[in-house]
């Protein structure tokens, strides 16, 4: 045999010290698996696997006919992060990421904060929000939240507050209340037309609360989603900062008390949009008396459009406060598909719009039964005030005039209405248009075409009063009066003529 070098000795000494090491390494794994195994095994046999413990279950395998089949039994998940999860079998699904977020708000102390404001302040601190940082969603847990009787200070944009995927929706599960008639929260915060501050899925004002809660709104973009309030005195005053302001309500039910007014705008660089939005007012809850509007413009509106909405009250003065004389902006107030009653409870002038100042009014596709008119003044106007509306394909309700004036009113500025495939009906006023006074330089000229004029106005008789011929014009085309009135008294008639 020959005889081996130093270095050749080196090699081999050197190759099985290295198997040494590889093999003791994997004596130590499979001793560690065989560990692990019976540790499995063990509390497998104890009916529990891995629990409390953290990682990723890739699969859960049973011999014995345990959760087999797995749909006919249970497994539960618990988490306090808002993330909803289900069992499809086989598999465990996470179908709402959206709602995986850093800031949780639970009052019973499973989530990171305790109240919306601790969150926010955090999400503030961490950058989150404005032009440049990313956006936070604040998830709020069910409860009552008390802001006491003051304004909490919400000055950044990008942040949502949002109650939990399971509660939206439902009113009632996450309350903001306030000790104070001043409590709530302030938004001032930049305008960016693509961001602002979004609540969803709220209940502001506690149960017939006459305290309520107070939404100021002073700049930029605040919108409301899946919000409501429950027979409380809710209020939201926007506008008064800023280029302009713009404040959203979509797919909300609110319950409001009067006499307070549910929205209060400003200055006339306000613009509002409603959409889906349902009003309650029937004084089954906290005793209050009748006043307010629901939306008081009297400081002035750029746009109000409101779309497929509801609205049902009992105390209420009307839907809406015009602006007042002197008031500059487009004054736009824009009804949609929408649907308005006012009880015979209430007010009996209660009214859609109480004007003053200029307006711009346009109804389409809509239903009003009403106690007072649709359009109603009992204020002078100042000469010039232009009050302009279009109202089609609408049917009108009400016990006063559709249009009328209180005698006291001598000045009504500059006035177009006009009707078009509209239904009229007035009981017990015999008149749908009454404005009995005013002078030149004042205007008013009236237009119907295809309107149905139905008013308890004898045959022969008079369905409008004007202030006389020198002010008033009546353009009539093919429309019908039910009960046979057919005379415009003050006015000049001009039949339009077919084409």
């Amino acid at each position: 045999m020959p005889k081996l070098s130093s270095a050749d000795k080196a090699y081999r000494s050197s190759f099985f010290t290295s198997l040494l090491v590889i093999f003791i390494i994997c004596f130590g794994i499979g001793l560690a698996a065989l560990i692990l195994t019976g540790v499995l095994y063990t509390k497998t046999n104890g009916n529990e696997i891995c629990a409390n413990c953290e990682g990723i279950v890739n699969s859960v395998v049973t011999d014995n006919g345990t959760l087999s089949p797995i749909n006919s039994q249970s497994l539960s998940f618990h988490g306090i992060n808002g993330i909803r999860v289900g069992l499809n079998d086989p598999t465990i699904v996470i179908d709402d990421k959206r709602w995986i977020s850093e800031y949780i708000v639970r009052q019973d102390g499973t989530g990171e904060f305790l109240s919306p404001q601790e969150a926010y302040n955090q999400a503030i601190l961490d950058g989150r929000g404005g032009t440049t940082g990313l956006p936070a969603v604040i998830i709020i847990g069910p409860g009552i939240y008390d802001y006491g009787d003051t304004q909490f200070q919400v000055t950044t944009i990008g942040i949502s507050f949002v109650a939990l995927p399971g509660v939206i929706g439902s009113s009632g599960a996450v309350i903001f209340k306030a000790t104070g008639l001043n409590g709530g929260i302030h938004i001032d915060i930049p305008l960016d037309i693509t961001n602002g501050v979004i609540f969803q899925g709220i209940t502001f004002g506690d149960i017939s609360d006459t305290n309520g809660f107070l939404l100021n709104h002073t700049q930029g973009q605040c919108s409301l989603y899946e919000c409501a309030s429950l027979d409380s005195n809710f209020r939201i005053v926007t506008g008064g900062t800023g280029p302009f302001t713009i404040l959203g309500m979509i797919d909300c039910a609110f319950q409001t008390l009067p006499p307070n007014d549910f929205v209060t705008t400003m200055d006339q660089n306000t613009v509002v949009v409603v959409k889906n939005v349902q009003w309650t007012q029937l004084g089954f809850g906290a005793n209050v008396s009748s006043g307010g509007y629901l939306f008081n413009l009297a400081n002035g509106i750029g746009e109000l459009r409101m779309w497929n909405s509801f609205m049902v009250f009992n105390l209420y003065n009307g839907v809406f406060q015009g602006p007042l004389s002197g008031i500059s902006g487009e004054g736009l107030i824009s009804v949609i598909g929408t649907q308005i009653i006012i009880n015979d409870a209430g007010n009996l002038v209660a009214c859609f719009l109480r004007q003053t100042g200029s307006n711009n009014v346009v109804i389409d596709s809509s239903y009003f039964s009403l106690q007072g008119p649709l359009i109603y003044q009992i204020e002078d106007s100042v000469a010039g005030d232009a009050h302009d509306l279009h109202c089609s394909n609408t049917v009108i309700f009400s016990k006063n005039a559709t249009i009328g004036n209180e005698a006291s009113v001598t000045i009504i500025g500059n006035n177009n209405y006009q009707f078009f495939n509209t239904y009229m009906k007035t009981n017990p006023d015999p008149l749908v248009i009454n404005i009995p006074t005013s002078t030149i330089p004042d205007v008013l000229n009236v237009i119907f075409t295809g309107v149905t004029v139905d008013s308890n106005s004898l045959p022969l008789g008079n369905y409008a009063q004007g202030p006389g011929a020198l002010v008033a014009t009546i353009k009539v085309g093919t429309s019908t009066s039910v009960s046979g009135s057919n005379n415009a008294a003050g006015f000049a008639y001009t039949p339009l003529t077919a084409i």
